[in-house]
């Protein structure tokens, strides 16, 4: 998960955003799908413990007596190795992103990275090898 939010705030800095959060129909997908797999698990039976949500308003699940929705919010929905190829899948555009303005100030001058810092403009032609 570490590797995943280095990519996620590199990213952040990269792009210049000002604000970054999953957009709700993936939250609701994502959603969806965990209930649906967590139904076919051991997981939702009667359950009072801390891994259920307490309160859920819209679930698919109902609630019960106590006022409990069946809803698993602590196990992932899948295995351990599930999740890391998950999280190794970088979904950018389940998120909504938002810029300051002049957004595009982070391409600097006109020079890419190499002129920058070699100051050669020939960069091309001596190391270009995908040219001949």
């Amino acid at each position: 998960m570490a590797e995943f939010f280095v990519r996620l705030l590199k990213r952040v800095d990269e792009l210049n955003v000002a604000t970054f959060a999953p957009n709700k129909g993936a939250q609701d997908d994502f959603n969806q799908q965990a209930e649906e797999f967590m139904a076919g698990t051991v997981w939702p039976g009667s359950c009072t413990s801390w891994s259920c949500g307490p309160f859920r308003l819209n679930s698919i699940l109902s609630t019960d007596k106590h006022g409990y929705s069946g809803k698993i919010t602590a196990v992932w929905p899948g295995s351990s190795f599930h999740y890391r190829e998950v999280l190794e899948q970088d979904r950018w555009e389940d998120w909504n992103w938002t810029y300051p303005a002049g957004r595009y100030k982070i391409w600097g001058k006109g020079q890419s990275r190499v002129e920058k810092e070699s100051g050669d403009h020939n960069y091309c032609l001596k190391y270009g090898s995908f040219l001949s």
